[in-house]
């Protein structure tokens, strides 16, 4: 459920408000889990000096993200990639430990400044698999729940089981 006000700032060229994503990262293999933020709302701590955003009572951190959409490559099926910067060592080291063929759950808010505590929009079912945690970033590519995995029908669509589909 989207607020006025997060309303009126989409429609504005020069809002005023902060518009905020807030990410969640979890695993049964996770002691808990992740949580990050899009924008340094308010700081974290001075010495090293960091940033985080609180939603619900839970501190999300301020981590420089993007999403790269996915290409058109004919002979690949097409795939998001979400890319974390500045990944601290402990997160590295708990994504790393998964296994190779893990997929993190992940969940994606979208907040406005008129109100930390209610998502404006949200897509919980998205999972990070192919995940790879090295040095000062995450990346991994981003894919609806099960979505790639589920069954698909043998049979094709061709013209003499579905002519209805081939009309000139």
């Amino acid at each position: 459920m989207t607020t006025a006000a997060f309303e009126v700032d989409l429609r504005q060229e020069d809002g005023t408000g902060v518009v905020a994503v807030l990410v969640t990262l979890t695993h049964s293999s996770l002691t808990a889990p992740i949580y990050i933020s899009s924008d340094p709302t308010e700081i974290a701590t001075d010495h090293p000096r960091t940033y985080k955003t609180v939603s619900r009572g839970l501190d999300f951190t301020f981590l420089p993200m993007r999403v790269r959409l996915p290409g058109s490559t004919p002979d690949a099926p097409p795939r998001a990639q979400l890319v974390v910067d500045n990944v601290d060592f402990a997160v590295e080291r708990a994504l790393n430990d998964l296994g190779a063929n893990e997929r993190v759950k992940v969940k994606f808010e979208v907040m406005h400044s008129s109100d930390w505590e209610t998502p404006q929009i949200e897509l919980p079912n998205l999972e990070l698999a192919n995940i790879r945690a090295k040095g000062p970033w995450i990346t991994g590519d981003l894919s609806f729940d099960g979505g790639v995995r589920e069954f698909t029908p043998g049979a094709t669509f061709n013209r003499v089981d579905f002519p209805g589909l081939f009309r000139r």
